[in-house]
């Protein structure tokens, strides 16, 4: 799989970082060092005390294929879908939690809980985003209740209280969601609200 993390383990004096496929994140999370199957739960599998985030370092993760991103948060949880086991190719998804900021090809994202949907490949598909979303994709900027990036086609929905401004232009739309295209530009307002130059 192309996805890694990337978490600091080292107390204040030293800065080493802990890098591993996610393969091996999932036998940590699940605390086998071996073959034996991990079933996925319910309940969030919390980073064992070995690899937990130092307080103001957090935890990195980038991915390589799909939808490129590059994540920080203070907390995350890998859930593999139900029924799935160590050796087996599963779709899965990362929840990030604490101060999250994600970057994608000139998209700019922070928000307090992140969800990344991947496929049975490890790739990135789908970020849905909620609490305090603020967004910036070039001279666009945006704020909503809760915002999802789509991989295909590449295009980003902000929901419930959306604002999207344009510097340049100086445009300011609001609506009950707003739907950019990230690759032709073009924006789609429901219950629009206007404000010209």
């Amino acid at each position: 799989m192309s996805l890694r993390a990337t978490v600091a383990c080292c107390g204040r004096g030293g800065s080493p970082s802990w890098s591993a496929p996610i393969g091996l994140l999932l036998l940590l999370l699940a605390g086998v060092a071996g073959p034996s199957p991990v079933r996925a739960t319910t309940a969030a599998t919390p980073l064992p005390s070995a690899v937990r985030p130092v307080a103001g370092r957090g935890v990195r993760v980038g991915t390589g294929a799909g939808l490129a991103l590059q994540l920080h948060a203070d907390r995350l949880v890998l859930r593999p879908e139900a029924g799935c086991t160590l050796g087996q190719a599963c779709a899965s998804e990362i929840e990030l939690a604490g101060a999250v900021s994600v970057r994608s090809a000139g998209l700019q994202l922070r928000a307090g809980r992140v969800a990344v949907s991947l496929d049975a490949r490890g790739r990135p598909y789908r970020v849905r985003a909620v609490e305090g979303v603020v967004m910036q994709f070039g001279a666009r900027s945006g704020r909503a209740d809760e915002l999802v990036l789509l991989a295909h086609p590449r295009r980003v929905t902000l929901r419930g209280n959306a604002r999207l401004e344009h510097a340049e232009q100086g445009l300011a739309l609001r609506g009950s969601w707003i739907e950019v295209d990230l690759e032709n530009g073009a924006v789609i307002v429901q219950r629009a609200e206007v404000a010209l130059p």
